[in-house]
């Protein structure tokens, strides 16, 4: 008698479909990856040099 391995015809046992598809959402950013998708920020927006240089007192 094995505990860990229910039957196949077991009610406990998880749906197919929810087993499929939680691997495929973790294996979709790796073959998003590697088609080219980048997860990264390219743009660093409104980081201009001189915003920098303004005391914290005159932020608004």
């Amino acid at each position: 008698m094995t505990i860990f391995s229910p039957s196949p015809d077991s009610p406990n046992r998880l749906p197919r479909w929810l087993i499929g598809s939680v691997v495929g959402i973790c294996l979709l950013p790796i073959f998003l990856k590697l088609a080219g998708v980048n997860f990264g920020l390219t743009d660093s927006g409104n980081l201009d040099p001189t915003l920098l240089d303004v005391p914290p007192d005159q932020i608004e």
